[in-house]
């Protein structure tokens, strides 16, 4: 499992505490396990493995900066790195590293302006670095930390028979598709730290499927795991190809989270991403990690958080990164808000998909194409010199979401 150790320099801000880095670690998956000031000593030895280039560094600072704190971090279910991300960014073993630092980094510099330069914030890059950095400082301790992960991968061991790891990411649980008594399924195993999120999978699963149409019954529910029915998807609709959810399961949605208002909650991670479509009319809602019970009821269906908006004030827990569909639900996956597509014809929702397609979707789609040739050809590029032993460099450089 991966190894990670991310280090902070003496000069670094308040902003970017130990605390507050542990906590954005978690968010997106990574198991803090420990948290060490380090002596001027030890802070030499580590030098070599720290590296930079993932952390915006080009000012002189990080030469005179010490390394004061380092945070070790392990995941559970590490994400391989594509061919791109491989030769773009050499000896990355997890592509979740990748994203992590891209979402930490714009959080940062939205609030202060170039505020990780200097090397304050810098990592190793995948688990064999990670691992000779904490021998040559601590040896002892890495049976130590083998032992908590094994521990914490029993945790997360299916007692079924696993037929298909259905896990992209696992940020908060593993999900395997298993054999139930003789019936696909769908097993949802949750971390021992998740269990806040475990809780509202459960009131969704036990409370909401009784209330509300397109959200399953759980089949069987655990001290951390929930089994659901297996949903045969007959209509693929993946939200990443730049498509539009059909016009025939706008409504059926729409409908689902109003039976959800009508119970007192909302879903809040509410994506095309999260829906199944066992067909264009029959939609379900999955993952309710972040199921919030209003404590002040909106006005109406349309003003609630799942169709409107969550508030600047909003007390609860959100999806890491803030994505935007927190602000504009919906708004990219149905071309219209929800609001136009429940006053309006399909006619005139057609014609609106059609305008939002062209002017929002369509130029998004051609810069992903050109986008994603481009740094297919600087990857190639920096194999092929690295092979050829043109050029030693670790990697060539380019600053893109991962």
């Amino acid at each position: 499992m991966g190894v990670l150790i991310f280090s902070l320099a003496d000069t670094v801000p308040s902003e970017i505490s130990s605390d507050r880095v542990k906590q954005e670690l978690e968010k997106y998956g990574f198991r803090v396990w420990d948290i060490k000031h380090i002596s001027e000593e030890e802070s030499e030895k580590c030098k070599d493995f720290i590296v930079a280039e993932l952390w915006k560094n080009r000012s002189k600072l990080h030469n005179e900066a010490r390394i004061k704190t380092l945070i070790i971090a392990y995941d559970l279910a590490v994400t391989p790195p594509t061919f791109t991300q491989k030769n773009l960014y050499p000896g990355i073993d997890n592509a979740r590293l990748l994203l992590f630092a891209y979402h930490f980094k714009n959080q940062l510099s939205s609030n202060k302006a170039d505020l990780l330069e200097g090397g304050m914030l810098r990592s190793t890059i995948n688990d064999v670095t990670s691992r000779q950095c904490l021998s040559k400082l601590w040896p002892d301790l890495i049976s130590v930390l083998d032992n908590v992960i094994r521990d914490d991968l029993r945790c997360l061991s299916s007692t079924f028979t696993v037929l298909k790891d259905l896990t992209p990411t696992g940020c908060y649980s593993k999900v395997y598709l298993i054999d139930y008594d003789g019936q696909l399924a769908v097993e949802k195993l949750y971390r021992p730290e998740c269990s806040k999120k475990f809780e509202k999978e459960k009131t969704a699963y036990l409370e909401l499927s009784d209330m509300v149409d397109g959200v399953p019954n759980a089949l069987f529910i655990g001290e951390n795991s929930l089994i659901l029915p297996y949903i045969n998807e007959s209509l693929k609709f993946e939200p990443s190809d730049c498509k539009l959810v059909p016009l025939k399961s706008i409504r059926p949605i729409i409908h689902t989270l109003k039976q959800i208002y009508d119970a007192g909650y909302a879903v809040i991670d509410c994506h095309s991403g999260n829906c199944l479509f066992e067909s264009a009319l029959e939609v379900w809602l999955i993952d309710f990690e972040f199921l919030y019970k209003y404590k002040s009821y909106p006005a109406s269906f349309l003003e609630s958080y799942d169709i409107d908006g969550v508030p600047d004030d909003f007390d609860g827990d959100i999806p890491p990164g803030f994505p935007g569909y927190l602000k504009h639900p919906w708004v990219n996956e149905f071309g219209v808000t929800p609001r136009f597509a429940l006053e309006h014809g399909d006619i005139q929702i057609r014609f609106r998909r059609a305008i939002f397609w062209l002017r929002q979707v369509c130029p998004i789609f051609v810069y992903r194409k050109i986008r994603s040739g481009l740094r297919f050809g600087l990857a190639l590029t920096n194999l092929l010199l690295r092979k050829s032993g043109l050029f030693s460099g670790r990697r060539i450089y380019i600053r893109m979401r991962p």
